[in-house]
């Protein structure tokens, strides 16, 4: 039986955690088992995944109990390490996955693997619905939201410059795995790597352009929704020293996997940016 990896990072997520886990048990497709890593929890964390794995034998492991405090990034990118299985979701501890979101990321994909040479890397990412602390739903669209393109940005310099995928929406294969381990220290997030890996080694980035997971947004989120229009520009321009720093940043990323010119990066920018508030 294809095994799908659903490989889920937690820290101090007690409070969340549960609803997260009975979504999971809601999802129409069952050929998965989750494996978790908690990064150092002072809550009751650990003892919320061991019950769960204790009532539903075979779908949760708890892994590297010794390990900790290595990030966010670092918690799912040791989870990939540890972890082997035909294919990979990353999971957050706060959201709620709705109960089709297995089943049709895997059609999706399985769909352009029959279509491609074996061995080719495939990952695939969604919209999803942003909701607030009590999961009412915000806004049902992030990428309506932020302006999000992904035809126009699943490309490997324009991902760089303009990242459209988010980790929880993902899932992707195993040469996509190979591919993303080791991770660099300097790339800042997980998600962007293994995608970045995916488009830029031959493979294919593709999307569903649907929701398919409740994207919770509270003040311990590490990486936030944010509305486009003349709030979001007003907000860059009070605020130009941090825009400033997270470009250079974010160039210095680009220059190291791409050697891409400081031209062409500005360029992409201002493109994307541009395209965004028309």
């Amino acid at each position: 039986m294809i095994e799908i990896a659903v490989l889920l990072a937690t820290y101090n997520g007690a409070d969340r955690l549960p609803r997260l886990l009975d979504s999971l048990l809601a999802q129409s497709c069952q050929n998965w088992v989750a494996y978790a890593h908690d990064d150092g929890s002072a809550d009751d964390t650990v003892r919320i995944l061991e019950d769960f794995a204790n009532q539903h034998p075979g779908k949760l492991e708890i892994l590297g109990r010794d390990v900790a405090h290595l990030g966010a990034k670092g918690n799912f990118m040791w989870l990939l390490e540890h972890v082997r299985a035909d294919y990979y979701m990353f999971c957050d501890e706060d959201d709620i996955w709705l109960p089709e979101k297995i089943s049709e990321t895997f059609r999706f994909l399985k769909e352009i693997e029959q279509r491609i040479p074996l061995n080719v890397p495939v990952c695939v990412h969604t919209d999803l619905a942003v909701c607030d602390e009590s999961y009412k739903v915000l806004y049902p669209s992030l990428w309506r939201l932020s302006k999000v393109m992904p035809e126009w940005q699943e490309h490997p310099d324009r991902l760089l410059v303009a990242n459209c995928v988010t980790g929880c929406t993902m899932m992707f294969n195993g040469r996509a795995r190979e591919l993303a381990l080791p991770m660099p220290d300097f790339v800042p997030m997980h998600d962007l790597w293994v995608a970045f890996q995916t488009v830029a080694n031959g493979g294919v980035l593709s999307h569903i352009n649907k929701q398919t997971i409740l994207y919770c947004q509270h003040g311990d989120n590490e990486v936030g929704a944010n509305q486009v229009g003349c709030g979001y520009v007003l907000a860059k321009l009070k605020n130009l020293k941090r825009v400033w720093n997270g470009n250079v940043e974010q160039y210095s990323i680009a220059k190291k996997l791409r050697d891409m010119s400081v031209f062409k990066f500005v360029s992409i920018k201002f493109i994307f940016e541009l395209k965004r508030m028309f």
